[in-house]
């Protein structure tokens, strides 16, 4: 199912949960820990792959042992139609949205305007915060490190629209 999954073949993942397949049947990869098929398919930006795992139950909120999960893997790498399945599938089952905010940061340092954007009209607070380099920055901060003028104008905006408060969420993470 795994690779099924990450290579994008679609028509053999709807096969294999045709036939009860486990979707959380996770592989050890170096640094990350366990990983599972939705999150390496979200990876990959395989977008049918991911619906067929969630329509198949696959957990939308699984961690490795890194932190990674199928929504910032896939706003880390731009895949923006997969974010937004999985935010979708993610605000069906949690009432903390934390994790956006995590995607959100990954999305400003890795990803693309429009992974940002998307986040950002989900709920992903513009404070988000996270490592790097051994110090820890907000998503405007890396946005302004970057030099990335676009990111940097819609975490602004953000910033000026009234979060609606969120259960258990305070600036940053």
């Amino acid at each position: 199912m795994f690779y099924a999954a990450q290579a994008g073949r679609a028509e053999v993942v709807r096969k294999l949960l045709a036939a009860r397949a486990n979707t959380e049947v996770a592989v050890k990869e170096p640094y990350e820990g366990y990983v599972t098929p939705l999150v390496a398919a979200a990876e990959e930006g395989h977008l049918e792959v991911v619906r067929a795992l969630l329509k198949a139950g696959a957990n939308v909120s699984h961690r490795s042992r890194s932190g990674k999960t199928a929504l910032t893997a896939a706003a880390q790498n731009g895949h923006t139609e997969v974010v937004g399945v999985l935010v979708d599938a993610f605000k069906k089952i949690r009432k903390d949205l934390r994790l956006l905010d995590t995607a959100l940061w990954w999305a400003v340092v890795l990803g693309n305007v429009a992974t940002v954007e998307l986040l950002l009209s989900a709920g992903a607070s513009p404070h988000a915060t996270s490592m790097f380099e051994g110090r820890i920055y907000s998503a405007l901060q890396m946005a302004k490190k970057q030099r990335s003028k676009s990111k940097l104008r819609l975490l602004e905006a953000a910033l000026k629209t009234p979060q609606p408060a969120r259960k258990g969420v305070t600036k940053g993470l």
